[in-house]
């Protein structure tokens, strides 16, 4: 979790310890010491400013797990706060020897240096941030401390305002900025001493702050711009936070801690936050969520929801359900097959909406069985698949047998290559393709009815009430049709990569053709026109590099299987002591303008996000 804010000055007087040759005198930094939970990532980002300098802090001993996760920490500063300086820290340099040979700690950094810090030009392209240094500590020994103090506060020395020349350190700050921080601290603690939120509207603040600096500095705002120019310094140096979104314009949050702690309530364990379900949680319980937190939210609808949005922290779709992204499960977690951990959101109640053809006779009276002959079973509960019986007359009656066929000639995979995935793209998909109710439509028509099988009371209630839900995870998506994919979008891991059998992949003989591919082993090319001096243009195919330090994959894929539906019952015939055994066969082939129709929606969905959020993609 967040510590509380806490001043820590570092004062270099002695020119000597200075790397550049000169000081400018003591520097007193404000500083977060964000912990390494998981559950806290998504609430770092309130204290990401471009006016401050980002430690990265891993553990040496880590090795390369450790380096290769320095990166989600890196492109989550960049994403925040463009070309922040950034210091990359091994700690426990003492313990290397115990566990490594001697040179390990330097291919570490020289990793690190490849990785991160090779080309300082093109990095924000790469998503990553201006890395200045890395250096190895040990808080035993005081190994490189000293240094680390000179890095920090040579680098605070060397800050530039954004497309300036000058050093923020010796920015001119006006007599009523310091005012008004002084004003804020104290509002702040009045407020929660009085059991109210540090929160204030747009008239309360300026009102106070008014009434404030005329009473205790005898200074005022010559207008309402100076002053907004004042809280946007403020809000810069993580004073307090305001933003300038529509639905949180108006409001001017005056202990940024406090803030952190009460969004934190919504994406923290569930010893905390008991409504949160693998990430899903009601609206409604979030009022009792704060119901007994001190300082709580008088209003939660009015500004918490507009926050949990704005920082992807918690998204809805309907108004009614929240989507807590850092909590839902990871893909490794569902490849390990955990209990629980699945989450499934049925598609909208419309799909339900259809002319049931069906005689009431059969209703809750069918049993379905279901098996899936695909070699790719991401994701599929086995305990799911019923054992098929070839004796009828053992099998409870009505019956109906679904199985999925693979095709995998005809699957459709659609692969997008990225310089690199940026935070809350997956959330912010996630929401889109979740609120989209074109797909209902979509998967009501997925499956073609052959024209000889309309009066078949079984097959006409299976496809009215076939079970479709979102299955969502924290890098991909799927939809789930029965115990099977219709579609299946992901971020493809190209670190540590290995193709290892399990339950994803079957040993049948369609081994070869299961995903996920390999995407380490196959080479991809671009086409591009050369236009030389000759009016003759020939194209030219050159291989793209996607290792892990420069490309990130996103796999969209369609499996395009048939159903094989086989529907069983007995049939009652005029004579009272005869029935007649009736059994009848089905494929059903997927409909291609529908299935073309989910592709395309997806893809747009994917287009028009990285348009509107990340155009530099």
């Amino acid at each position: 979790s967040l510590s509380r804010s806490r001043l820590v000055q570092v004062s270099n007087t002695n020119n000597k310890n200075s790397l550049l040759g000169y000081n400018l005198g003591p520097i007193t930094f404000r500083t977060w010491d964000f912990g390494g939970q998981r559950e806290y990532y998504a609430t770092h980002q309130y204290f990401l400013s471009k006016r401050a300098i980002y430690l990265v802090i891993w553990k040496i001993t880590d090795g390369e797990k450790g380096v290769i996760g320095i990166h989600n920490w890196l492109v989550n500063i960049q994403s925040r706060a463009p070309n922040s300086p950034v210091i990359i820290v091994g700690t426990h340099y003492d313990l290397v020897k115990e566990f490594y040979p001697p040179f390990y700690a330097n291919e570490l950094q020289n990793m690190i240096s490849d990785r991160y810090m090779s080309d300082a030009v093109d990095a924000d392209k790469r998503g990553l941030p201006k890395v200045v240094a890395s250096v190895e500590v040990s808080i035993k020994t005081r190994h490189n401390i000293r240094l680390l103090a000179n890095i920090i506060y040579e680098t605070a020395i060397e800050m530039r305002s954004p497309g300036g020349k000058d050093r923020l350190l010796e920015q001119k700050v006006p007599a009523t900025y310091l005012a008004l921080e002084e004003i804020v601290s104290i509002l702040a603690l009045e407020r929660k001493s009085e059991n109210l939120e540090p929160v204030l509207h747009a008239d309360q603040y300026r009102q106070e702050v008014a009434r404030m600096m005329k009473e205790r500095y005898d200074l005022v705002f010559r207008d309402y711009s100076e002053l907004q120019q004042a809280t946007r310094f403020l809000h810069e140096n993580g004073v307090l936070l305001h933003y300038e979104d529509a639905h949180l314009k108006d409001l001017y949050f005056l202990d940024p801690q406090w803030l952190c702690d009460i969004l934190a309530h919504v994406v923290t364990i569930r010893e905390i936050n008991p409504f949160v379900k693998n990430g899903i949680m009601k609206t409604e319980h979030l009022l009792q969520l704060f119901k007994n937190t001190h300082n709580a939210p008088m209003d939660v609808q009015s500004y918490l929801l507009g926050l949990l949005n704005k920082f992807e922290l918690a998204i809805t779709w309907d108004n009614r359900t929240l989507l807590i992204p850092s909590l839902l499960p990871t893909e490794e977690q569902l490849r390990a097959g955990y209990l629980g951990w699945d989450i499934a959101i049925p598609l909208r109640s419309r799909l339900k909406i259809r002319n049931h053809l069906a005689n009431d006779s059969w209703k809750n009276a069918i049993k379905f069985n279901f098996s899936n002959e695909l070699s790719f079973q991401e994701f599929n509960d086995s305990q799911n698949n019923k054992v098929k019986s070839n004796d009828a007359k053992s099998e409870t009656f009505p019956l109906c047998k679904v199985t999925a066929m693979a095709r995998h000639n005809q699957s459709i995979l659609r692969i997008l290559i990225l310089s690199y995935v940026p935070s809350g793209f997956w959330s912010r998909l996630i929401a889109r393709v979740l609120a989209d109710e074109s797909v209902i439509d979509i998967v009501r028509s997925f499956y073609s009815l052959p024209s000889y099988a309309h009066n078949d009371p079984l097959l006409i209630d299976f496809l009215n009430n076939v079970k479709t839900f979102w299955y969502c995870w924290q890098t991909g998506f799927g939809l789930r049709y029965l115990d099977t994919f219709l579609l299946r979008v992901k971020e493809f891991s190209l670190i540590n990569n290995t193709n290892l059998e399990s339950k994803f992949v079957s040993s049948s003989t369609f081994k070869n053709y299961s995903y996920p591919y390999d995407y380490n082993r196959i080479k991809f090319y671009l086409s591009q026109r050369n236009d030389n001096k000759q009016k003759s243009k020939s194209t030219e195919w050159c291989e793209i590099d996607i290792s892990s330090q420069s490309s990130s994959l996103i796999e969209i894929y369609l499996p395009n299987q048939t159903l094989q539906v086989e529907t069983c019952h007995y049939q009652e015939m005029k004579n009272e002591n005869e029935n007649r055994f009736v059994k009848n066969s089905y494929t059903l082939e997927p409909n291609m303008e529908m299935l073309t129709k989910l592709l395309v929606i997806i893809v747009e969905h994917i287009d028009t996000l990285l348009e509107d959020w990340y155009p530099s993609l």
